[in-house]
């Protein structure tokens, strides 16, 4: 049976993911999460370098013990155009007929190799951002408003006050450094559309759809 490595998005900590994982243990699944170093700026983070090395050294493990790993990422994440990829490159080194059979975004961001929204643009026009950029402190926050419209939109009042309490400051960095590789170039994908989600909304799914494969057939 499959691990689970599941990863929290942005301004979250793993507690985010204590009830999931509780709820998985009793049917049976193992599964844990990471610890990254952006949320909270415990360490000044301006790529996603020290991420792509946790998250590493968690698969590197499970790969070591040949076990196959199911990689939640959330939406709003960009680390879903890295990993995929490595992962299946540690199971063909040591000649393993599992890896990553496929990926699913789930109205998340898809960029080419080599995107950066500083140059190449975002369509900020057409998403529901609740992000709010610090410069001069190198931070990324999220007002109280997004929280409970965009970020928690399917959760109890109560619940969602628990959770918005608890978001941290993101690192500016992250958001602004480059796509480094792209599994689904490599690995068959599937994206899939939600009607009602808040900050992916459809039609910024499709603007990032149709910009990603305008870019990579430019490059």
């Amino acid at each position: 049976m499959a691990t689970l490595i599941l990863i929290p998005g942005h301004w979250n900590t793993p507690a985010c993911y204590d009830a999931l994982l509780t709820a998985l243990l009793s049917y049976g699944y193992s599964s844990a999460t990471v610890i990254l170093p952006s949320p909270g700026l415990d360490a000044e983070t301006f790529d996603l370098s020290s991420e792509s090395t946790e998250i590493k050294w968690t698969l590197t493990q499970l790969s070591k013990i040949r076990r196959d790993v199911i990689l939640v990422l959330h939406p709003t994440h960009r680390r879903s155009e890295y990993y995929p990829r490595k992962l299946e490159k540690m199971h063909a080194e040591r000649s393993l007929k599992s890896g990553v059979p496929r990926m699913i975004f789930f109205m998340s961001y898809m960029s080419p190799r080599g995107f950066n929204e500083t140059v190449d643009g975002n369509g900020r026009e057409i998403l529901e951002d609740p992000a709010e950029f610090e410069l001069e402190r190198g931070t990324v926050t999220v007002d109280s408003e997004g929280h409970h419209n965009v970020l928690f939109q399917y959760l109890p009042a109560s619940e969602a006050q628990h959770w918005a309490a608890r978001m941290l400051p993101e690192s500016v960095g992250k958001f602004w450094s480059t796509s480094q590789s792209t599994g689904w170039r490599h690995i068959p994908s599937r994206y899939m559309l939600h009607s009602d989600h808040r900050s992916f909304r459809v039609p910024y799914a499709h603007y990032k759809i149709e910009r990603t494969r305008e870019l990579s057939f430019a490059r």
